[in-house]
């Protein structure tokens, strides 16, 4: 058995190591959901006075958080400013089901709130995070261009091997087996222990691998396919993350983040209420990212970062308070003429 077989072979039960710690990668939802209407301060609504709180479950508007000031046990419900502090619980920072993502640092080191990936990372009972640069929910990527994955290399591991995937949907695991339950949506996959990969080969190491780089899918042993050898993917929705493994265990993992390779798939305009979120959920999208709010199909946010692929900004000033079933959150601001792919209404804002 060659050394580059045995690597593969050990890439592959590192898909088994999940055991105990496997879980499926899921949408979040609000534990203490209560129902809720949107209302606009300048169309005449108004405003709840603020109340006091000591978690955010307190906070009767679903578009406030609980924010107190130091080891002071009482706060008061206001809406987040939809930056965090990644150092920090979430708590009080963002809302309950968002994450703080520091891809692009804020001058102050901040990051911002963010639907757009899970809250949970791949492999959920690992705590050591690599953290995903490009691409991403908003980048523009086109099926003759090629462009490369981009992240923060894990330092200080000696001998970790890391592990880059793109799937066609967001990667699930069989808890009992450990392994990767939806194997046929893995359409790309790459690793360190590439044969070619050397400190001296800038084209494709650990933190920026070139798609040409890669393999096409994921055997049922756990390796990889053939070599990709081109320079794009095909158009389509995609999920991309990254993992680290030492001896066939997994030490570090990403989130898995969303991208697109052309045109953005058509989202649902429309929606019923009865059917909820789901009824707005496009193409490789996650539930996170809509709500169904009076038949109309609405992008969710926890900071301006949400709203950039749809063109628009986060729209903190809405009040959601309690009766139409939204989780909590806010929601950015419509455009007049959507955009193909965009699940906004028209016109600037409720009413």
């Amino acid at each position: 058995m060659t050394s580059l077989s045995r690597v593969w072979i050990r890439l592959g039960a590192s898909l088994l190591v999940v055991g105990a710690a496997a879980g499926v990668l899921h949408a979040c939802s609000d534990s203490d959901a209560a129902t809720g209407l949107l209302e606009t301060p300048d169309a005449g609504a108004v405003t709840p006075s603020r109340q006091p709180c000591r978690v955010t479950a307190n906070c009767e508007a679903r578009n406030e958080v609980c924010v107190r000031t130091g080891a002071a046990e009482q706060g008061m419900c206001v809406p987040p400013t939809g930056t965090c502090d990644p150092e920090a619980t979430i708590e009080g920072q963002c809302y309950p089901d968002a994450r703080c993502d520091v891809s692009a640092r804020r001058p102050d080191g901040q990051g911002s709130c963010s639907f757009q990936s899970p809250a949970r990372a791949v492999f959920p009972a690992v705590e050591a995070r690599i953290l995903l640069d490009a691409p991403r929910p908003e980048s523009e990527l086109f099926p003759t261009s090629g462009f490369s994955f981009q992240w923060q290399p894990l330092r200080g591991v000696a001998g970790a091997v890391t592990v880059a995937m793109v799937t066609r949907a967001p990667p699930t695991f069989d808890p009992a087996s450990g392994r990767i339950s939806n194997r046929g949506d893995v359409v790309w996959a790459w690793s360190t222990a590439e044969t070619g990969n050397t400190a001296e080969d800038t084209r494709a190491v650990d933190g920026t691998v070139p798609v040409r780089f890669g393999r096409a899918g994921l055997g049922r042993d756990g390796s990889f396919g053939p070599a990709w050898g081109r320079d794009s993917l095909d158009a389509g929705a995609y999920w991309w993350f990254v993992y680290a493994i030492v001896r066939g265990e997994v030490v570090a993992t990403s989130v898995a983040q969303s991208f697109v390779v052309g045109a953005a798939p058509a989202r649902p305009v429309s929606c019923d209420p009865d059917a909820g979120a789901g009824a707005c959920v496009g193409p490789g999208e996650l539930p996170e990212l809509f709500e169904c709010y009076q038949s109309q199909c609405r992008r969710r946010c926890a900071s301006d970062l949400d709203c950039r692929a749809a063109g628009t900004s986060c729209r903190f000033e809405d009040t959601v308070i309690a009766s139409a079933g939204v989780r909590r959150g806010a929601f950015c601001a419509t455009v007049a003429n959507p955009m193909t792919g965009d699940a906004g209404a028209t016109g600037d804002g409720p009413r």
